[in-house]
């Protein structure tokens, strides 16, 4: 394939992906049908399996995306050196907020029962790199005074990792009567609130403050 059809190629796939990525969260994944894709696409079925061979591929292909660009965002954030470490809290909280809050408890739990497949990528990407990332965070912290020196990284990093897919699973949300968005700053405030040092804490609490952070 030449250079021109490749491109062509890529920029069908992203439009594919970015009218099935807005389908799936706002609506859930069983909402998107293939028809109607094709039709709001104004593409032939045809040429819309030219590019995926099903829904599941759509679906896997729209998580993959989602994760590799907050892989990205975080790994960027935490190997930057120029962030102190406090500042790199307050944007750690921005970009999940941004980025994982899509992810609403009703959809996991549809992933988890009706592509059991999707869903297993899901939680293999997020255990992948949410102890790497957040590990390495915690390590710098550990460095500069505004994380406990008796603090093992590694193990408080899947301490958070298990906590969270505990925290998003959509029983618990409805148990708490709590969104996505509640449940990550409560969940947030309560890891460094127990992780900091006295001078993280103080630092963290402004953050949390300018952020309108709330437990509950």
């Amino acid at each position: 394939m030449s250079e021109i059809d490749n491109s062509t190629s890529e920029a069908a796939e992203k439009r594919i992906l970015d009218k099935a990525e807005s389908l799936v969260l706002n609506e859930g994944p069983q909402s998107m049908k293939m028809d109607d894709l094709a039709t709001a696409l104004g593409m032939s079925k045809k040429t819309l399996y030219i590019h995926f061979p099903g829904k599941e591929a759509i679906i896997k292909a729209i998580i993959s995306r989602i994760a590799s660009h907050l892989s990205a965002s975080l790994k960027k954030l935490v190997e930057d050196e120029t962030i102190p470490f406090p500042a790199k809290l307050e944007k750690l909280h921005d970009i999940i907020a941004s980025r994982l809050t899509r992810l609403r408890p009703s959809l996991l739990r549809d992933l988890e029962r009706n592509y059991p497949e999707c869903y297993l990528y899901f939680d293999q990407m997020r255990n992948r790199n949410i102890p790497l990332v957040l590990g390495t965070l915690l390590r710098e912290g550990k460095m500069s005074g505004h994380v406990r020196a008796e603090v093992n990284p590694d193990f408080a990093a899947l301490a958070w990792l298990h906590m969270m897919r505990g925290l998003t699973q959509s029983s618990v949300a409805e148990a708490l009567k709590m969104n996505l968005h509640e449940i990550l700053d409560s969940a947030l405030l309560t890891f460094f609130r127990g992780v900091l040092t006295e001078k993280g804490q103080v630092e963290f609490d402004a953050i949390a403050k300018r952020k309108g952070m709330r437990g509950k």
